[in-house]
């Protein structure tokens, strides 16, 4: 999220434009807030303070930091945390954390931890909003953690928390207020609340009286009626998607049919596939049982870019039929997700992160991106592409996938951008695959030369090598999405089926680094593919020799043979006829097709090697940096692709590129940094 939180704003501002409730609001108690510094126990102090000034009736503050939610796959624990109050939300200022139902988290740091800068007079647009000193960034981390916990945990708009900065000697107390959606966040300035203490009462008083939408809950979410659910359930179970049965916990998606004018209602449990991210589309699956027409869907619920660039996919998926374009899901109903207000008129759930990047109190900020809530209703529902049963279903899977690629783009003039693990489906009777997934797909412009936007489209894993390493300088083409059906054939293979062949660590980190790697320039640049370029030279990691001994015969083939395709246009000792061969022969997805149907067709493929329960747990991300690299390191064939002796046993991409830990780039929308 660097480069995504836009501030200091002006606390009046940030009152006026986030916390203006439709509803009228009272006058607000009079009661002081007095805080007791020489408390024992600052969290718990804090929420006596709160409750004896009155200003939050409806809410309910715990002190959660010892204890994490048992729910949540992960353990996080905001130090405090806020509920509504119910009658089954005991009196105890104490209990576990509850992502599902908090309502408001904040985050108690010292005062020199402040993960965000105080800007001198006029250096606003200079300088990065986000503070890199020692203990700040691992602040900001903590609380990018607990944002993602709790958007993730609800259906949620936009969120809302609070950063308390403890005093010291010479400053009291702090506090900044920070507003969540998935274009960014909007931070406050920093208020000392033993100076001010009203702006941090009137924080309080007018989050309690804001309606649940006003909040960020998503109100076109509400609970199952019994009935719904006996209707609902039967149905679902017949899916086969729930193994140990259909939840109990039944939820009613509102889906407007921007076609037909007329809303639609979708019963499902939770999403059956999902994006962590805080920005971006996070897209949600759900198999969902349809109301008025007592069958199952396919319902996908994303944040869709909202630039002319891009068109809205229900509109895509409308040509690709009439196009007739084979091995899609057939489309039924979508549209943006609209809140009807009092008078009857629609207001649409989108973004406002970005509104505010220019605003003059603003620092400096990357590119931010308007994102508007989109639903999308398919008839046909599919399993992931990594539940495959056998490779040759994986191998034939991907092929019928490339099938309805090449006919978008031949027939329809659609090119799709994201050929990654997400948006290829296996259909449900095991016979065969298709393509889905078509929001960030582009009408082909023959004459168009250069990007169009400052940013990658796809999915980081599965972004070709060359998009990788040049970002904004060309626009995305045939060959980059067919690249990527190599990377996600080779991704399933090797992370969804046992390799005992090699060794396990080893191979962990390697799949890391080809996956996952990427680049931080002096200039603050991001790029990538260069643990990739090691790999299509087919050594020294992962040979072809461990390639063929690690699957069957003719799926080994395949994997060379795509593999030594794709290393004519990036191996330096590769002739420049070759090359443009290589490049002519990428102008049609009909060589990449062959080289699938040829080795399909082969015998001694087995029926049985399918994906394993558990996929192969691929460790923590890496960064290369380059500058930290010694000279003979960037001599190496895996920075320059020059020829060097035998590898030792066992090699490591690690032995050629130096890594640090941290997260890379995973969203389907890469934006580069400032």
């Amino acid at each position: 999220m660097l480069g995504h939180f836009v501030g200091p704003m002006p606390i009046s501002e940030f009152f006026e434009d986030f916390m203006t409730s439709t509803e009228p609001i009272p006058a607000q108690p009079t009661a002081p807030f007095a805080f007791n510094t020489a408390a024992p126990v600052f969290e718990t102090e804090f929420i006596r303070a709160i409750e004896a000034a009155d200003v939050a009736p409806s809410l309910h503050l715990c002190n959660t930091r010892f204890t994490g939610d048992r729910a949540y796959p992960v353990d996080r624990k905001p130090d405090i945390s806020c509920y509504r109050r119910h009658v089954d939300v005991a009196p105890d200022p104490r209990r576990d954390t509850n992502w599902r139902q908090m309502d408001l988290f904040l985050e108690v740091k010292p005062r020199k931890f402040d993960p965000f800068i105080v800007p001198e007079d006029d250096e606003n647009k200079e300088v990065k909003f986000e503070h890199q000193g020692e203990g700040a960034e691992e602040s900001l981390g903590q609380m990018i953690s607990y944002a993602r916990a709790h958007i993730t945990s609800q259906f949620r708009t936009h969120l809302f928390s609070v950063c308390l900065l403890k005093g010291t000697a010479s400053e009291g107390p702090s506090a900044r207020f920070i507003r969540w959606d998935r274009g960014g966040s909007v931070v406050s300035e920093r208020v000392d609340w033993l100076q001010e203490p009203e702006k941090l009462a009137k924080f309080f008083w007018l989050f309690n009286h804001l309606t649940l939408s006003e909040r960020g809950h998503d109100i076109t979410v509400t609970s199952a009626t019994p009935e719904e659910a006996l209707l609902a359930k039967p149905k679902l179970a017949a899916t086969g998607f729930w193994a140990k049965g259909v939840p109990d916990q039944l939820h009613k998606i509102l889906v407007h049919d921007e076609e037909k004018h007329e809303d639609r209602y979708f019963i499902t449990p939770s999403a059956v596939s999902a994006n962590p991210a805080i920005i971006g589309r996070a897209t949600l699956g759900f198999v969902a049982y349809d109301c008025a027409n007592d069958c199952c869907v396919y319902l996908k619920d994303s944040w869709r870019i909202d630039v002319d660039a891009i068109e809205k996919e229900g509109l895509v998926y409308r040509r690709l039929w009439d196009h007739k374009v084979p091995h899609i899901a057939e489309f039924d109903c979508a549209g943006d997700v609209r809140v009807l207000g009092a008078e009857g008129e629609a207001a649409f759930q989108s973004t406002k992160t970005h509104l505010y990047a220019n605003r003059p109190w603003a620092c400096k900020t990357g590119r931010l991106i308007p994102h508007r809530h989109y639903r999308l209703v398919l008839k046909t529902i599919g399993r992931s592409v990594t539940m495959f049963q056998s490779t040759h279903q994986l191998g034939t899977v991907i092929y019928h996938a490339l099938l309805a690629h090449a006919a978008a783009w031949k027939l329809a003039k659609i090119l799709h951008r994201d050929i990654s693990v997400g948006n290829v489906l296996i259909d449900l009777d095991g016979k065969s695959g298709f393509l889905i997934d078509w929001d960030l797909s582009k009408t082909v412009d023959d004459d168009e030369e250069e990007a169009r936007q400052e940013w990658r489209t796809g999915t980081w894993p599965f972004i070709s090598i060359y998009r990788l390493q040049n970002p904004t300088t060309s626009r995305h083409l045939l060959s980059d999405d067919l690249e990527s059906a190599l990377w996600l054939f080779v991704y399933n293979l090797f992370t969804c089926r046992p390799c005992d062949t090699m060794d396990q660590a080893i191979l962990s980190e390697n799949l890391s680094s080809i996956f996952d790697g990427f680049m931080v320039r002096s200039d603050g640049s991001v790029q990538g593919g260069v643990s990739k370029m090691v790999f299509l030279n087919g050594w020294p990691v992962l040979t072809k020799d461990e390639v063929r001994a690690s699957f069957p015969p003719p799926c080994a083939a395949l994997v060379v043979d795509l593999r030594d395709f794709f290393n004519n246009l990036y191996c330096p000792h590769v002739s420049d006829s070759v090359r443009q061969q290589t490049k002519q022969a990428l102008q049609t997805s009909d060589r990449i097709l062959s080289f699938f149907a040829t080795r399909l067709a082969e015998d001694g493929w087995p029926t049985n090697d399918g994906s394993v329960e558990k996929v192969f747990p691929v460790p923590k991300s890496k960064i290369v940096l380059p500058q930290r690299l010694t000279a003979a390191k960037r001599k190496s064939a895996a920075v320059e692709g020059a020829a060097v002796g035998p590898p030792p046993k066992a090699l490591k991409l690690s032995d050629f590129v130096q890594c640090s830990t941290r997260t890379p780039p995973r969203s389907s929308l890469s934006l580069p940094p400032p």
